[in-house]
């Protein structure tokens, strides 16, 4: 293993803590940290951006524990859509933006597998289909990066009212 003064992170906190770019005076994250960064990937509160930064949706962290309470979700997604989204995903993990390229628009989500609850099934697929569009892309990658054993296992658990945690 290296030394963790190696690691990718602590080289990376040192270069940001010296050019106060993210960083509040006393050198820890401020609460405007996410809001810098999110203007860094191109994410602005401008009506023609197809992402929004949302500072409700998660507030309190009530709707996903796991989850930041700041979040960029697609502009057109609706308070209902999400809150239908995280329903249907495992732990209410619903696709969120992590990063974003400022030049090609293309864009890194996360999630955790889809749930149980069938009904929410269209919702998911309408609020991904939100998540292509804003990314100005006709094509969208999905990567299940669970263990094969386990992905496998839950796809065997399909039935008509538990979809087993696959991609539709």
């Amino acid at each position: 293993l290296q030394s963790p003064p190696k690691i990718f992170a602590f080289p990376h906190y040192q270069a940001l803590s010296h050019s106060n770019e993210c960083m509040s005076p006393a050198g820890r994250h401020s609460k405007e940290s996410p809001h810098v960064d999110f203007l860094r990937m191109g994410i602005s509160s401008d009506p023609t951006c197809a992402w929004r930064i949302d500072y409700t949706a998660n507030a309190e962290y009530k709707l996903c524990p796991s989850y930041p309470s700041v979040l960029v979700l697609p502009r057109q997604a609706s308070r209902k859509l999400v809150k239908a989204t995280a329903a249907f995903r495992t732990k209410q993990r619903f696709p969120i933006l992590t990063w974003r390229s400022p030049t090609s628009g293309r864009v890194l989500c996360r999630s955790a597998e889809p749930g149980t609850l069938a009904p929410n099934r269209e919702a998911d697929k309408m609020y991904i289909d939100l998540i292509r569009t804003a990314s100005g892309s006709d094509t969208l990658a999905i990567f299940d990066c669970r263990s094969r054993i386990a992905a496998t296992g839950n796809a065997v658990n399909v039935t008509k009212e538990r979809l087993g945690g696959t991609e539709w």
